[in-house]
């Protein structure tokens, strides 16, 4: 059976209609309310980014999407390739690195440059090329690292327009990495470049104010491709040691050094030729030869002027020995003689007469065992206040009439002695 009720007539009042407004919600949901709308304006002006870990496909990181945060190590692997935009900033925690296997290309443009920096207080580690990994840079600034680019694999690296600046090492080469740096500036580092094998183009680059080196090379020196390679109030600014035979003939701008200008050490019979050497009021002045053997200085060298000297024109060790026909000035510098700076030597070589030129030793060389020094007819050698030269080998020291060789100080104090130890013989 089905039962019909009827329907009452009583009508409920109608409800007010109310238009919604903020206004009209308790104050708890409109502050909740503006809380949410600020931080939604907030996270959409400002898309910074966190990375960490491996990047297994072609990945770009966009320059809308600034800071991109690394907060842990990136490895790029083998046969990828991590692209920046033009105006990516990356800032890195402290130590953390980016490791290469693949491809990093890092192109901005002039006003758009991409920047690697840090974003604690301590530096960040390095971006490391691994294996065949390799690298491109145009246009980016690398500060406030241990070792900015470190290029520990055989893959090539390019780097044109770069500022590379407080950091320990700017660029940290070993390996066979290929490097390739042009138009560039290295300032403000301990190191500005430091290399230990592989190939190292330079040109049009500048390195200034880098407290330990400008550019230092162990067993490299770099191919200078142009004569705009500039070294300006760096401690040391262009080292190189242990390779043998060097030609430095592409001239070089090293001013305003506040230890040497050039330092050569284990070079085996370098020619230097063709350099602008001014300013270097360092304690070694515009030159140093440690251990290099017989060494040239050519007639193209401009080494000191008037109101640009250096400190002194040339400085050698004990087993370093201008050539006969060597160009050294005896005029334009503070100090117009060449310094023997002590060092020690198994070599066997001369120090010659040079006009208006005398040996100022300002340290102790020692001739070691099995190590000849022999002194050219008519040689002036003046010591500092109580300083010496030991011989463990031989010293020849055997003048002539109207060309005596002549011992004495350099001062008003008296030098020390020549000093014969174990075995060491002389001849006067």
């Amino acid at each position: 059976m089905i039962t019909f009720f009827h329907r009452s007539s009583v009508q409920t009042p109608a409800r007010s209609r109310q238009r919604f407004t903020p206004s009209s919600l308790p104050l708890a949901i409109q502050t909740l309310t503006l809380v949410f709308l600020t931080l939604l304006f907030a996270a959409e002006s400002s898309l910074a980014l966190d990375h960490s870990g491996g990047i297994a496909s072609n990945e770009t990181w966009l320059a809308a999407d600034n800071p991109h945060n690394v907060v842990g190590h990136v490895t790029v692997n083998a046969g990828v390739t991590l692209t920046l935009e033009a105006g990516v900033e990356v800032s890195l925690g402290s130590n953390l690195r980016l490791d290469v296997f693949g491809l990093l290309t890092a192109i901005g443009s002039s006003g758009q440059e991409i920047l690697f920096t840090q974003n604690t207080a301590a530096k960040w580690n390095y971006m490391r090329f691994l294996s065949s990994g390799s690298g491109i840079f145009d246009y980016c600034t690398i500060e406030h690292s241990n070792n900015g680019i470190f290029a520990a694999g055989s893959g090539a690296i390019a780097a044109s327009n770069i500022t590379v600046q407080d950091n320990t090492y700017g660029i940290y080469s070993v390996a066979t990495a290929v490097l390739s740096v042009n138009n560039s500036r290295f300032q403000n580092n301990s190191y500005g470049a430091y290399a230990t094998g592989g190939t190292f183009d330079l040109s049009s680059t500048t390195f200034s104010g880098n407290t330990t080196y400008g550019f230092y090379g162990q067993t490299l020196a770099p191919n200078l491709l142009d004569t705009n390679v500039v070294f300006t109030d760096n401690a040391t600014g262009f080292r190189v040691d242990d390779v043998a035979g060097l030609n430095l003939t592409t001239t070089m701008n090293v001013t305003g050094s506040t230890t040497v200008g050039i330092h050569l050490e284990d070079c085996d019979g370098p020619t230097i030729d063709n350099q602008v050497l001014t300013g270097n009021a360092g304690a070694q002045g515009s030159l140093f030869l440690d251990d290099c053997g017989e060494f040239t200085l050519g007639a193209g060298n401009t080494i000191g002027g008037s109101g640009l000297e250096n400190n002194w024109p040339v400085t050698i060790g004990a087993g370093s020995y201008p050539s006969a026909g060597g160009v050294i000035p005896t005029t334009g510098n503070t100090n117009n003689h060449i310094q023997v700076n002590g060092g020690t030597s198994t070599r066997t070589g001369t120090w010659r007469k040079f006009t208006d030129l005398d040996y100022i030793v300002t340290g102790n060389p020692t001739i070691l065992t099995g190590g000849e020094l022999t002194l050219e007819p008519g040689l002036n050698l003046r010591f500092d206040p109580s300083r010496r030269l030991d011989v463990n080998g031989t010293l020849t020291a055997i003048g002539a009439p109207g060309q005596e060789i002549l011992f004495t100080r350099h001062t008003s104090t008296n030098w020390n002695y020549v000093r014969f130890l174990s075995s060491g013989s002389g001849t006067f």
